[in-house]
């Protein structure tokens, strides 16, 4: 997937900067910003939870956020190693997208958990340092809500995708 995402990248950008060298009469502009947006719908949205703090050390998972779901890490199929994740790395995650990891597999709000909303389109990446507290600036509203602690401990997530 990872292979596919680089490829995806690359032509949205090319493509960008194809835009950016580039004048255009009306109709045409027109035409190169529909082929441009179908690009821009092939290039996948997705978070890459990560080991350490501040995005750094071993890779968690990557997971897709094409559609809504919830994932156990301790049942899944993508791999991710339940109670490992301290960050994340957002990448190209529109607005209106809201998701929680929480200490519970089941998704319990009984124990810690951190809700994270997408208020503008995120353009390239954001990097959420630790679940472990509250932000509120241009991209995010994040919550987070304690009972003993969550970073390195996550073992699900739900993804509720703006339709």
């Amino acid at each position: 997937m990872n292979k596919l995402i680089n490829v995806k990248s690359i032509l949205f950008l090319i493509i960008l900067s194809f835009l950016s060298l580039n004048t255009f009469s009306s109709d045409e502009f027109d035409s190169v910003m529909r082929a441009d947006e179908q690009s821009a719908k092939m290039i996948d949205s997705f978070i890459t939870l990560y080991e350490g703090n501040d995005g750094s050390q071993n890779i968690v998972c990557t997971i897709d956020f094409n559609e809504s779901k919830t994932i156990n890490f301790q049942s899944d199929a993508l791999g991710c190693d339940n109670d490992e994740a301290r960050s994340a790395i957002l990448f190209m995650v529109p607005a209106g997208t809201l998701f929680i990891v929480y200490d519970s597999p089941s998704g319990s709000r009984e124990d810690d958990f951190t809700i994270v909303r997408i208020k503008q389109d995120i353009p390239l990446t954001y990097t959420i340092n630790s679940f472990e507290g509250n932000v509120n600036d241009n991209y995010i509203e994040m919550q987070y809500f304690r009972n003993n602690g969550l970073d390195g401990k996550i073992s699900s997530i739900t993804i509720d995708i703006k339709e």
